[in-house]
């Protein structure tokens, strides 16, 4: 199809050369119209990746209609050729970017692939979240069995220390009723012992007293002698002479 010609004048070669060109355009303005619909269907995201496909072939088809067209236009120094090649490709270049902008858009497959891939995420870190939480409860479990049973076991500890504790305070009482009863027995004895210490204190006493005492107090004790009745008549009486008798009592016994 790529025509090499040099330049010619003559009128049927022109015509030929327009002819051809108006092939090419009729073909451009196919794939135009083609690209057109194409892109209307990208639109609603139906089948993407198909239809870029066929746009892509499209354009491919319409580049070489233009090539053709610019080939053509530049043999027969058509100006006006010229301009339709250039407002071709201008409008082409067009609905290659719109193909591109949607091409970027995501259609609703996508949209429902990438959230259900987000869900799955959202889902995987609650998993993570769920299984970090349950970790952290089986071992707060595990620490709350341990202080449990530390717990139960100082418990059996404090009720031995408090049976122990009632041990001793029975022997506690035991040994103060004992010590009472020990206090009141030496209280007891002691009363007896000074008892007895008095009754000895009083027999030695009394021994003493009638053994020692009473006879030196009645030797030392004068005897009274009675004082002779009165006569009516006073008669001269004889001194009496001192006999062994009286002179015995009137001296002190030692």
């Amino acid at each position: 199809k790529y025509l090499h010609c040099h330049s010619i004048t003559h009128t049927p070669f022109i015509i030929i050369m327009s002819s051809l060109f108006e092939t090419y355009e009729d073909e451009l303005k196919h794939c135009i119209k083609v690209i057109e619909s194409k892109i209307e269907i990208l639109k609603t995201g139906k089948n993407k990746q198909q239809i870029l496909k066929e746009i892509d072939t499209e354009l491919e088809i319409a580049k070489d209609s233009i090539d053709q067209m610019t080939m053509v236009a530049n043999s027969t120094y058509g100006g006006t050729l010229n301009e339709k090649v250039k407002e071709f490709t201008l409008q082409l270049e067009k609905l290659r970017q719109e193909t591109e902008t949607y091409a970027r858009v995501p259609s609703y497959g996508e949209k429902v692939r990438g959230q259900i891939i987000e869900g799955k995420k959202v889902l995987d870190r609650t998993g993570e979240r769920i299984n970090d939480t349950y970790t952290v409860a089986l071992e707060t479990e595990h620490i709350g069995s341990g202080a449990l049973k530390n717990l139960v076991s100082d418990g059996e500890k404090i009720d031995g220390m408090l049976e122990e504790m009632d041990v001793i305070d029975d022997k506690v009482n035991t040994t103060r009723d004992t010590l009472s009863r020990m206090s009141r027995g030496i209280i007891t004895n002691k009363l007896i012992l000074a008892f007895i210490i008095i009754v000895l204190a009083v027999s030695i006493g009394s021994v003493i007293y009638f053994k020692w005492l009473s006879p030196l107090i009645k030797q030392l004790t004068p005897s009274v002698v009675p004082s002779p009745t009165p006569t009516p008549t006073p008669t001269p009486t004889p001194t009496p002479t001192p006999t062994p008798a009286n002179f015995f009592w009137k001296t002190p016994a030692f």
